[in-house]
C-alpha cells in the first residue's frame, strides 16, 4: 500500500517537472515569435 502511494507521488512530481521543463522550452520561442509582431504593429 505504501509502495503504491510512493509510486503515485513520484509519478506526480515527474509530470510536474516535465511540464515545467516543457514550458521552459516553449515559452522563449513564444516570446521570440511575439516580439517582432508587436514591433511591426
Amino acid at each position: 500500500m505504501n509502495n503504491l502511494y510512493a509510486l503515485q507521488t513520484l509519478s506526480f512530481f515527474v509530470v510536474i517537472f516535465s511540464s515545467y521543463t516543457f514550458i521552459d522550452i516553449i515559452e522563449p520561442q513564444k516570446i521570440l515569435t511575439k516580439e517582432p509582431k508587436e514591433e511591426c504593429l
